[in-house]
């Protein structure tokens, strides 16, 4: 497997900046809490519960992505995908990260997400993520086509 230094470099930023905007969202949230995220599907007793749940959500999601991100790369390499970011990294994508978000739900009690809620979030994310992806591949594109 290929780890180049240059497919690396923007995932720490990522987090970095994912990290922030959870803080962010918790602020914001002691001035709308209950009310938005009752809505969407998600109850909890204090901001710091859930402070709680984005962080261990956070915590699981590292080991999560790398575990929906292996077997495309690994396919694609060895010729069977056309790309490395098509149908089945959304699928183990949006999968793992939905049971994640369950299991994370189960044992923290305080915290309670409509399943309904947690597979919307996570088609969601697998959305922007794959977006994010093409832009950057793009982006590459261009800059390999003026060297």
């Amino acid at each position: 497997m290929n780890l180049s230094s240059k497919n690396m470099k923007h995932k720490p930023l990522f987090y970095v900046a994912a990290i922030l905007l959870a803080v962010a969202f918790c602020i914001a949230l002691g001035f709308w809490g209950h009310t938005i995220l009752g809505v969407l599907g998600i109850r909890f007793r204090s901001a710091g519960w859930l402070l709680l749940f984005v962080l261990l959500l956070f915590v699981f999601g590292v080991p999560i992505d790398l575990l929906s991100e292996l077997p495309p790369k690994m396919l694609y390499q060895k010729g069977k995908l056309k790309s490395p970011k098509g149908w089945l990294y959304a699928l183990l994508d949006v999968s793992l990260n939905f049971a994640m978000i369950l299991v994370v739900d189960f044992f923290l009690k305080p915290v309670t997400v409509h399943w309904l809620s947690a597979l919307v979030l996570c088609v969601a994310l697998c959305l922007l993520n794959l977006s994010f992806e093409k832009k950057e591949g793009q982006q590459g594109k261009k800059a390999n086509k003026k060297a």
